[in-house]
């Protein structure tokens, strides 16, 4: 028997993105090059976070095996159910509106662990089964324009005195350096511009500043096995460099204002939920290279809020008793978004003239893996550019 050929995508959406608090319609082209006979035709589009890890716990120090396994989406549709039902060759189409609600996590993948949403779509032969499975991007969206916090600039100081002794003297040598972040939010595609504001003694040196921007995703996992009675739950951070800059500074004498631009890739928003088990998180490092001690080992670490909708220049009214401050909506009646994965309509209105995000896959991973896809957009703003 030749094997089947199947097409699995989302009705009007070649990207296979969809949005929390939607419905898409998933729509499979089944080709089959000659009749045969199946017991039961059927989908299933699932989503699950899942993780696993093993290393030494308790007094005893003794190796355990630690996992999280949550159920995000189950939903399954039987398009046949009735044996030794003939499908004749040629092509065969099945749609399945599926809702996804407002609490689903955005997907992501780590080294250790993801969260995944797969469609399933299985042929139950007599004998055997055919299983076509293709995976899709699920995001839940956070509107920065409600987190009013996020448009105050972020400022970080170091301050280092001390006396070099030298021959029948000592000196005195003191540096100081600012860090400011226009804003404390971001979406991929903006560039996060940091400005440093340096001062010195002459007798000071700095080198040159580095930022580095990193993807943290936090793993919360409980012990498993036969005989566990007690089990341990142990948090698990997995980090991923997302972008670096560094600039020379080594020219400034005494003052002097040195600037660094990180681009924000395709990855997931944070999560800013309590209830999730895997959660994504960022972190911008900053840090200065010179002639101290004290002065190599100090790293500033900034706590980044990585949107999918971008603070506007001027803030605008939210709409009114549709949002939550994190961005999603409260009425789980309202109006969904269409299938094509345009932004949602019912957070921040854009104007006319903006052109729509693109969507891009994620590449912090090297491996393999399926790369979910996140919009990036290329808005110029007075915060990033």
């Amino acid at each position: 028997m030749t094997t089947p050929t199947c097409l699995i995508e989302f009705k009007n959406n070649p990207e296979n993105v969809v949005y929390a608090d939607s419905v898409a319609t998933c729509v499979v082209q089944l080709i089959l090059p000659e009749k045969i006979i199946v017991d039961g035709v059927y989908i299933l589009i699932s989503g699950v976070g899942y993780a696993k890890k093993k290393q030494y716990s308790g007094r005893r120090r003794r190796q355990a095996k630690f996992e999280c396994n949550q159920v995000y989406l189950n939903e399954r549709m039987i398009f046949i159910n009735t044996r030794g039902t003939i499908l004749t060759s040629g092509t065969h189409i099945y749609e399945f509106p599926c809702r996804f609600p407002s609490n689903l996590p955005t997907s992501c993948e780590g080294n250790i662990g993801y969260k995944r949403y797969t469609t399933t779509f299985t042929l139950k032969l007599p004998i055997d089964s055919y299983n076509f499975v293709v995976p899709f991007t699920v995001i839940r969206p956070i509107d920065l324009n409600t987190m009013p916090h996020l448009r105050q600039p972020i400022y970080q100081q170091y301050e280092d005195y001390s006396l070099c002794h030298m021959l029948f003297c000592c000196s005195y040598a003191f540096v100081q350096y600012s860090i400011e972040i226009p804003v404390g939010g971001y979406v991929p595609g903006q560039n996060i511009n940091i400005k440093i504001k340096v001062t010195k003694s002459e007798n000071q040196t700095i080198r040159e500043f580095v930022a580095e921007l990193f993807k943290i995703i936090d793993y919360k996992m409980t012990e498993t096995g036969l005989f566990v009675m007690f089990p341990d739950t142990i948090h698990v951070n997995e980090s991923f460099l997302l972008g670096t800059d560094k600039v020379d500074a080594s020219e400034i004498s005494q003052e002097g204002t040195v600037h660094l631009n990180i681009r924000v890739p395709a990855v997931p928003p944070t999560d800013l939920h309590p209830d999730v088990v895997i959660k994504d998180q960022y972190i911008l490092q900053v840090s200065a290279n010179g002639g101290s001690h004290s002065l190599d080992l100090q790293k500033f670490k900034i706590p980044i809020i990585i949107g999918s909708y971008p603070l506007q220049d001027a803030p605008s009214p939210l709409p009114s008793n549709s949002m939550q401050s994190n961005g999603l909506a409260l009425d789980d009646s309202a109006s969904v978004s269409p299938s094509a994965p345009s932004f949602p309509e019912n957070l921040s209105d854009a104007p006319s003239d903006e052109p729509p995000p693109t969507y891009e896959e994620a590449n912090y991973l090297n491996d393999g893996s399926f790369k979910p896809k996140y919009p990036s957009f290329k808005r110029k703003t007075s915060y990033s550019n």
